[in-house]
């Protein structure tokens, strides 16, 4: 498979300590890639690397074959920092519009999937109101389609899921896997939680003080530690979902009422495989448990590598 963002040897050095070492790693075209690990492990540092924000002390970053970013790679990149990226002054829409210039589109043809993007968000009722005066989460929604807005080839996503519920969340899992299945869209999600978007992951690197301690897909993960993982979700349709038949040896416990369903699994492998046999499209409410990283850290035994 063709590397949409190769890293190697990266590192990154902050006064008198190294916040990102030695980092190798290679993301390929159209995945979904998960950065997971602890608060202070280093994933926002990389993400900034990623985004030329920073620039790293040693190493090599190439993204889609180039190392230097130039102006027209970097608009094929949407980059979703943790904190507020809008003008609070302006107002949603004027954020948006303001958004698309930079792109250097034009704002009325955008203007179809500026709509997609606002409704699917729930943004259709803030969207002429200046953001100062939008709830957290609501502002992170805007940010997220400013982030989606122009299709980027590549979207880096730096705790994306800040301040959302759980419907939104789960809005915004839906967008992504579209993008790849239908653009072939490369993700990176940094996430310092195992959540509903990360289980669906292609593969996942976990950082531990700016190293990578974990890489590789959830077999792998399986292999280093089994961690019960749950979910409640209620279905579309009223035919039955297989998870007792085909998921039988995924799932510790099992409760059912009518169209609702609470699922614990032996691992988060076991989430991936309910969300392929049953279809995202079918359904409709989503709430997921996290896996608990200190219990992650302390079974691969991260402190003995230091």
């Amino acid at each position: 498979m063709e590397a949409s963002i190769s890293l190697k040897n990266v590192s990154k050095r902050l006064k008198d300590r190294y916040v990102i070492s030695n980092v190798t790693f290679g993301v390929e075209k159209g995945s979904i890639f998960g950065l997971l690990g602890r608060s202070g492990a280093g994933k926002s540092s990389l993400m900034r690397l990623l985004a030329s924000i920073w620039l790293n002390n040693g190493g090599k970053i190439y993204i889609k074959g180039q190392e230097n970013l130039t102006g027209e790679l970097r608009k094929n990149i949407g980059y979703l920092p943790q904190h507020d990226m809008h003008d609070p002054w302006l107002t949603g829409r004027e954020n948006l519009t303001r958004r698309i210039m930079v792109l250097g589109m034009d704002p009325r043809e955008m203007e179809s999937k500026v709509k997609h993007l606002v409704v699917n968000f729930g943004l259709e009722n803030y969207i002429d109101d200046y953001v100062v005066n939008y709830p957290a989460g609501v502002r992170r929604k805007l940010d997220i389609v400013q982030v989606l807005i122009g299709t980027p080839d590549v979207l880096l996503l730096d705790e994306p899921l800040i301040n959302l519920d759980y419907v939104s969340s789960y809005q915004f899992m839906k967008e992504i896997i579209r993008l790849k299945k239908e653009y072939s869209t490369t993700v990176v999600v940094a996430s310092n939680s195992v959540t509903s978007l990360t289980a669906v992951c292609d593969r996942w690197v976990v950082l531990d003080r700016g190293k990578v301690v974990f890489d590789g897909d959830w077999n792998k993960f399986e292999e280093a530690r089994e961690l019960p993982y749950a979910c409640e979700f209620r279905v579309s349709s009223s035919a039955s979902v297989p998870v007792m038949d085909r998921l039988k040896g995924e799932i510790v416990s099992c409760d059912i009422e009518g169209d609702y369903y609470r699922i614990k699994f032996r691992s988060p492998a076991g989430f991936k495989r309910l969300i392929e046999e049953v279809g995202l499209d079918r359904i409709v409410q989503l709430k997921a448990e996290m896996v608990d990283f200190e219990n992650f850290f302390r079974t691969i035994g991260t402190d003995d590598i230091f």
